[in-house]
């Protein structure tokens, strides 16, 4: 994910094969979330109040990774 911090814009690059993500604030309440159709996804986080997010990407196995997201 970049860039992280962000205020407007950000860039999911794909290379885990990843299919879904979703978008969580920090009480963990899935605030956005999307497909990952191909290698890179660009996301508006701009609408967003500032602060922590959680970015979930998942596979459909049900495997997946959460990073940490600020927005400014």
């Amino acid at each position: 994910i970049y860039p992280n911090p962000a205020s407007g814009v950000i860039n999911a690059f794909n290379v885990g094969n990843w299919e879904v993500y979703t978008i969580q604030n920090s009480s963990g309440k899935i605030i956005y979330s999307g497909n990952l159709d191909d290698n890179t996804g660009t996301i508006d986080i701009s609408g967003f109040p500032a602060g922590l997010y959680f970015m979930r990407f998942q596979k459909q196995d049900g495997s997946g990774i959460t990073k940490k997201l600020l927005k400014l």
